[in-house]
């Protein structure tokens, strides 16, 4: 999955589960957790052990990762009574899930599988670019994401607005949850059928499938959420 994929999933758990465990540290946390896994393997496969690694899933899109970010997690918890470092493990899990890395077996069990299998890309950087910029998907998550943060944010944001802006907020929330739903149903009929999905360049049906359930269960919980902010207005 691109980039705004990942972010828009951990920030839409970050978002509910900084609401239930009522904890502003959360969210912040798993949106930074959840694109973890490309900040360190992409520059470690790609910049500094090309010929080791290469293709930029390694250590943080394998299983091994998880765990020991959780035996941390356990010791953090056992001494200082704080469960962050397990949101941590939990948003690097749903980075590799949404990656579907058990498509990968050598790299999601390493090391049981044998050592990583490099290969290369002809202009990586230059070609994912391109696929982010020009994926309609991405755009949408992109700004979906913004409305994840306008309502964990919401004071902050709303009062240092001009208030002609302000006031089109709401309008604008609703364009984005429309599209959302959209790629979401279409993205589920384009992998439920295995036909060519147009808004993004990622066109296996499982990859739409997860594209879709992404889209919808955001598009749900931001409904609800919108809901939850409108009463506390009120």
């Amino acid at each position: 999955m691109f980039i705004f994929t990942h972010i828009f999933a951990g920030a839409v758990f970050g978002l509910v589960l900084g609401w239930f465990l009522h904890d502003t540290r959360i969210f912040p946390l798993c949106v930074a957790a959840s694109i973890l896994p490309d900040v360190i393997d992409k520059p470690l496969g790609f910049i500094f052990l090309p010929d080791d690694l290469g293709p930029g899933r390694t250590f943080f899109h394998a299983l091994l990762a998880v765990m020991l970010i959780t035996a941390i997690a356990y010791l953090v918890w056992r001494f200082r009574r704080s469960i962050l470092v397990f949101l941590v493990a939990g948003s690097v899990m749903l980075h590799q899930i949404l990656d579907a890395m058990w498509h990968e077996p050598v790299i999601w069990f390493y090391p049981l599988l044998g050592p990583f299998q490099p290969y290369h890309y002809i202009n990586y950087f230059g070609t994912f670019f391109w696929l982010e910029v020009s994926s309609a998907s991405e755009w949408v998550f992109f700004f979906a994401t913004i409305v994840v943060f306008s309502l964990v944010y919401i004071d902050r944001i709303i009062l240092s607005l001009p208030q002609w802006i302000a006031h089109r907020t709401m309008p604008a929330r609703y364009a984005v949850l429309l599209l959302l739903v959209f790629i979401g149903l279409y993205s589920l009929w384009s992998g439920s059928t295995g036909t060519l999905n147009m808004m993004t360049p990622y066109n296996t049906p499982e990859n739409n499938l997860i594209m879709g359930i992404v889209a919808l269960a955001g598009f749900c919980t931001l409904i609800a959420f919108m809901n939850i902010t409108r009463q506390a207005e009120d």
